[in-house]
């Protein structure tokens, strides 16, 4: 059976989050508020109350806004000015990928996790939507998110993210999802051996892989 859906998170797997928050965390620094203390902060801007992911500059230039030495809604402005700029923080192979999987006519769904108002900006800004047959958005963790998501246990689905625990919990409970992890540079690469998970260094190795499998299964 040839491939029926592929997840495929946004943050950290198709965009460079780390790359967009450095920048974020050195035009604070030019606008007063020292380095460590953007990333002191940054938690407390990147969850609410219940610690489900909802980062927005606004909140976080609130949150630091004893620092400043320029008007809050002017930093608010530099980094929307930032986030515009989507296409640069995507990763150098991501949209290869994107373009490879609709030539082979493979259903995707672009997995957005946080603020659904930011997020949507965020990845319009990077210019990928229309490669996608749905986009869905949510704060709820990935197990929960399953179902939001209509999964079905006869369909072929395949989760590409860079998260190795919540894969790993996501493969034990439901078997039919196979996780595809790509590897995150900030971890070692042993790390990856002490799980059973498919896991890939880059989109050119996921790419040849799933082409492969929906090539081979009609």
């Amino acid at each position: 059976m040839p491939i029926s859906n592929i997840l495929i998170e946004f943050d950290h797997t198709l965009f460079n989050t780390s790359q967009i928050k450095y920048e974020w965390a050195t035009l604070m620094e030019k606008n007063g508020v020292p380095m460590d203390i953007f990333w002191q902060t940054y938690p407390q801007a990147h969850y609410d109350e219940a610690g489900r992911p909802s980062y927005n500059p606004k909140k976080h230039v609130e949150i630091v806004k004893d620092y400043l030495k320029a008007e809050p809604e002017e930093v608010v402005r530099q980094m929307e000015e930032v986030k515009t700029r989507g296409r640069d923080f995507l990763f150098p192979d991501a949209e290869d990928f994107l373009n490879r999987m609709v030539s082979i006519n493979a259903p995707m769904v672009l997995v957005l996790r946080g603020e659904p108002e930011y997020q949507k900006e965020k990845a319009e800004s990077a210019g990928i939507m229309d490669y996608f047959n749905k986009v869905h958005y949510s704060n709820k963790n990935r197990l929960e998110m399953v179902e939001e998501l209509g999964i079905k246990p006869e369909d072929k689905t395949f989760w590409i993210s860079h998260d190795l625990a919540d894969m790993t919990k996501v493969k034990e409970k439901y078997p039919f999802i196979v996780p595809v992890v790509k590897r995150r540079p900030d971890i070692r690469v042993g790390h990856y051996r002490q799980v059973n998970l498919l896991n890939f260094d880059n989109f050119k190795e996921i790419q040849d892989y799933l082409t492969v499998v929906h090539a081979t299964s009609y």
